[in-house]
């Protein structure tokens, strides 16, 4: 012990006189303000820059935005709870789309008496539109797969917001289309895996 002492002071001696010193673990910090987060959607205006980034409402002026956003209304829901269920038809009055602003929300349908996962949603994605414009039955079950936090647009709202702009039927009609046939081909495919 003592001759590791003597040669570990030497060392260090050597290092003074040369002017080195000993590697220290460095830490950088660096300040700056955080952007505002406004995923709660605790006002109409959060709600409106949240719908801002959604794709079908892309072409809306601020204005109907801010329609969407004020009569919007926002659900937090748990792990687990149901949005909707596979086959639930009702009044078609009563039928609403959603927008996912957080979290991780799971679709499944029924297939053969089983329940198999055709697709996840995630946030500024919209779900639950073919319905609402239709008036089918819920094509889908969707069930938050962590908390999430939804938007959600009542058919009334969606009625008076089509008069104002009927192009905007173009693009959910594109987007029906193209979940119907990812639809049915996650159900083919989970089909032929069981098989």
């Amino acid at each position: 012990g003592t001759a590791k002492d003597l040669m570990l002071t030497s060392v260090l001696e050597h290092m003074h006189q040369a002017g080195l010193s000993l590697a220290y673990p460095q830490q950088d910090l660096y300040l700056a303000d955080m952007p505002q987060r406004n995923v709660e959607g605790a006002s109409a205006e959060d709600r409106t820059q949240l719908l801002q980034r959604v794709d079908i409402f892309a072409p809306l002026q601020v204005d109907e935005l801010q329609f969407l956003a004020d009569t919007g209304i926002q659900h937090l829901l748990k792990k687990g709870e149901v949005v909707f269920t596979y086959g639930d038809s009702s009044n078609e009055q009563d039928y609403s789309m959603f927008v996912l602003m957080e979290g991780l929300l799971h679709a499944s349908i029924e297939q053969d008496d089983q329940t198999l996962r055709v697709g996840q949603i995630i946030p500024g994605e919209v779900f639950g539109e073919m319905s609402l414009l239709t008036g089918v039955a819920r094509s889908a079950t969707v069930i938050p797969a962590t908390d999430v936090a939804i938007i959600e647009i009542t058919q009334k709202a969606m009625a008076e917001l089509l008069q104002r702009r009927p192009a905007l039927m173009n693009n959910l009609s594109e987007i029906m289309a193209a979940r119907k046939l990812h639809n049915e081909q996650a159900s083919e495919i989970s089909s032929d895996t069981l098989q």
